[in-house]
């Protein structure tokens, strides 16, 4: 698989002070583990994920075998771009090319949420444990979402998706609901049975001021077209 698209993959499936900050867009850096099985059963890879932002521009470095990659996002022109550091090029993806599948695939993430009245402190933020049912045709790819929140981060959880996504409609309802009430997720576990499918975990948040160069595709890249 090509490391544009492993990028892709890792954007759109993921599905992460003591301050609010409602009143002030979140600026500074976000860290999110993802562990899924690893292909010989013998326990859970992990690869971390860290997230620059600064409305309305986003920033995803990716650690470990993709680290050459950067992925760039600019919601004002509704644009992604893809820069390979080990080649000094990138490449150019508009938003609106993936509408209509990101669409089909939300219309079939529908859940059920259950509020388990369980508390806990992630990261010094207190959190409580929502869980979210599969139903329809999700139950055959995972029954349940188990998601630790917290109120304290304000609108954040939105900002992100859109910066994943860029489109405040193409979400499920297990984000749809956390967006509403302004809650974001610390950590998740995605399962089918009781086996575990993903975890996500936010590992640290910086508010800090960036500066807007980590935003600029560097001037000795050229751009190629892959799709061709």
């Amino acid at each position: 698989m090509r490391k544009k698209n492993v990028v892709l993959l890792l954007l759109l499936t993921i599905c992460f002070s003591f301050e609010s900050i409602n009143a002030q867009r979140f600026e500074g850096i976000i860290s999110i583990r993802i562990s899924t099985p690893s292909f010989d059963g013998a326990g859970m890879e992990s690869v971390t994920q860290r997230f620059y932002m600064k409305q309305p521009h986003m920033r995803l470095e990716v650690e470990g075998s993709l680290s050459d990659i950067v992925v760039l996002v600019d919601n004002v022109k509704r644009e992604m771009y893809v820069l390979d550091f080990a080649l000094n090029r990138y490449t150019t993806d508009s938003f609106d090319e993936y509408t209509a599948e990101d669409e089909y695939e939300g219309a079939r993430m529908e859940f059920d949420m259950r509020i388990t009245n369980q508390k806990k402190t992630v990261l010094n933020y207190e959190t409580e444990l929502l869980e979210f049912v599969a139903r329809g045709d999700m139950r055959e790819s995972f029954d349940r979402i188990e998601v630790w929140v917290t109120s304290q981060l304000g609108p954040l959880f939105g900002d992100l998706l859109v910066g994943m996504m860029g489109n405040e409609g193409e979400r499920s309802t297990w984000q749809a609901v956390l967006i509403d009430r302004e809650l974001f997720p610390l950590q998740t576990k995605t399962f089918i049975g009781e086996a575990v499918l993903e975890e996500t975990e936010v590992v640290r948040i910086e508010r800090r001021e960036l500066q807007q160069n980590l935003f600029k595709i560097p001037p000795d890249f050229r751009q190629v077209d892959l799709r061709n």
